[in-house]
Protein backbone atom coordinates (compact mmCIF):
# COMPACT_ATOMS: atom_id res chain seq x y z
CA UNK A 1 0.00 0.00 0.00
CA UNK A 2 1.39 3.38 -1.01
CA UNK A 3 2.06 5.85 1.77
CA UNK A 4 1.88 8.84 -0.55
CA UNK A 5 -1.28 9.29 -2.54
CA UNK A 6 0.11 10.35 -5.91
CA UNK A 7 -1.81 12.16 -8.61
CA UNK A 8 -2.01 10.01 -11.73
CA UNK A 9 -1.67 11.74 -15.11
CA UNK A 10 -5.33 11.26 -16.02
CA UNK A 11 -6.39 13.04 -12.80
CA UNK A 12 -3.84 15.86 -12.89
CA UNK A 13 -5.00 19.47 -12.81
CA UNK A 14 -3.37 22.89 -12.59
CA UNK A 15 0.37 22.98 -11.86
CA UNK A 16 0.57 19.20 -11.61
CA UNK A 17 -0.95 18.80 -15.08
CA UNK A 18 1.38 21.44 -16.53
CA UNK A 19 4.46 19.71 -15.10
CA UNK A 20 3.21 16.25 -16.10
CA UNK A 21 2.57 17.44 -19.67
CA UNK A 22 6.09 18.83 -19.88
CA UNK A 23 7.63 15.65 -18.47
CA UNK A 24 5.57 13.52 -20.84
CA UNK A 25 6.81 15.52 -23.83
CA UNK A 26 10.46 15.24 -22.75
CA UNK A 27 10.66 11.72 -21.31
CA UNK A 28 7.62 10.02 -22.84
CA UNK A 29 6.35 9.33 -19.33
CA UNK A 30 6.06 10.87 -15.89
CA UNK A 31 8.89 9.46 -13.75
CA UNK A 32 7.80 7.90 -10.47
CA UNK A 33 9.90 10.30 -8.41
CA UNK A 34 7.93 13.18 -9.92
CA UNK A 35 4.62 11.46 -9.19
CA UNK A 36 5.76 11.10 -5.58
CA UNK A 37 5.94 14.90 -5.36
CA UNK A 38 2.51 15.45 -6.95
CA UNK A 39 0.65 16.01 -3.65
CA UNK A 40 2.77 19.17 -3.30
CA UNK A 41 2.42 21.03 -6.63
CA UNK A 42 4.84 23.84 -5.74
CA UNK A 43 7.56 21.37 -4.74
CA UNK A 44 6.92 19.31 -7.89
CA UNK A 45 7.23 22.40 -10.07
CA UNK A 46 10.46 23.54 -8.38
CA UNK A 47 12.03 20.07 -8.54
CA UNK A 48 11.12 19.62 -12.21
CA UNK A 49 12.57 23.06 -12.98
CA UNK A 50 15.79 22.22 -11.13
CA UNK A 51 16.18 18.92 -12.95
CA UNK A 52 15.53 20.64 -16.26
CA UNK A 53 18.14 23.29 -15.56
CA UNK A 54 20.77 20.71 -14.62
CA UNK A 55 20.11 18.12 -17.30
CA UNK A 56 19.00 20.17 -20.29
CA UNK A 57 20.81 23.49 -19.96
CA UNK A 58 23.73 24.08 -22.30
CA UNK A 59 26.97 23.61 -20.40
CA UNK A 60 30.43 22.29 -21.16
CA UNK A 61 29.10 18.81 -20.40
CA UNK A 62 26.73 17.20 -22.89
CA UNK A 63 23.61 15.51 -21.55
CA UNK A 64 25.11 12.06 -22.13
CA UNK A 65 27.98 12.85 -19.74
CA UNK A 66 25.56 14.25 -17.16
CA UNK A 67 23.56 11.01 -17.37
CA UNK A 68 26.74 8.94 -16.95
CA UNK A 69 27.61 10.95 -13.84
CA UNK A 70 24.08 10.48 -12.49
CA UNK A 71 24.33 6.73 -13.16
CA UNK A 72 27.68 6.52 -11.36
CA UNK A 73 26.35 8.44 -8.35
CA UNK A 74 23.30 6.16 -8.32
CA UNK A 75 25.57 3.10 -8.30
CA UNK A 76 27.74 4.52 -5.51
CA UNK A 77 24.58 5.27 -3.51
CA UNK A 78 23.22 1.76 -4.20
CA UNK A 79 20.01 3.26 -5.57
CA UNK A 80 18.67 0.65 -7.98
CA UNK A 81 15.68 2.84 -8.88
CA UNK A 82 17.92 5.75 -9.89
CA UNK A 83 20.42 3.51 -11.64
CA UNK A 84 17.67 1.96 -13.75
CA UNK A 85 16.27 5.40 -14.55
CA UNK A 86 19.62 6.83 -15.65
CA UNK A 87 20.71 3.83 -17.69
CA UNK A 88 17.48 3.44 -19.63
Amino acid sequence: MARIKVVEAENAEGKVKAVYDQLQSVFGKVPGVMKALSPWPDVLELYATRVGMIVFSETLLPRSVKEMIAALVSKINSCDYCLTYHTG
